[in-house]
């Protein structure tokens, strides 16, 4: 594949709904850090473990209930 296939196919991409663009990035950050060995955050993803270790730091820590409605719903954690 050249480089202006590859550039074609991104600009059309630009058109895709919001919902499919996303999961192309996706999926090229999963390439990539294949390829890299490095994986790169997002913004929601950085969001959510600052928030997560807010939380961590607090104390706040999910409960023997809620820990085992998801041992129920998900199998083994």
């Amino acid at each position: 594949m050249s480089p202006k296939t590859i550039n074609e196919v991104l600009e059309r991409t630009k058109t895709w709904p919001m919902e499919d663009q996303e999961t192309l990035i996706e999926f090229a950050r999963e390439i990539e850090s294949n390829r890299t060995g490095v994986y790169e955050l997002d913004s929601e993803e950085r969001e959510a473990i600052e928030r997560g270790l807010k939380e961590a730091s607090s104390g706040k820590f999910a409960s023997t209930e809620e820990m085992g409605s998801l041992k129920t719903r998900f199998g083994t954690i």
